[in-house]
């Protein structure tokens, strides 16, 4: 969901688009490898989300969540910043 959106929505229900507070928050892991990431990381965070999938978080989801547009934000440095700064 982007910041835009959100005021969009805003502005169709009556409401003041400047009046938006929008709170964003996201689990982060840096590694020094992007292979950390893929393969050392994903057995904890997949045991840390158990209750939420009801057992083991397939794999597709955690490749998903560490997309561009996921909600995980983890691997080396540069990729890390990247996405934690991104505007949209």
């Amino acid at each position: 969901m982007t910041r835009n959106r959100v005021r969009s929505w805003r502005e169709e229900s009556g409401r003041l688009a400047a009046d938006v507070r929008l709170a964003v928050f996201s689990h982060l892991h840096v590694t020094e490898s992007s292979r950390e990431m893929g393969e050392d990381f994903y057995p904890y965070y997949s045991a840390y989300l158990e209750p939420l999938f009801k057992g083991p978080m397939p794999p597709s989801m955690y490749e998903q969540m560490l997309s561009p547009d996921g909600a995980l934000v983890g691997g080396r440095v540069a990729p890390v910043v990247r996405k934690a700064t991104a505007k949209e």
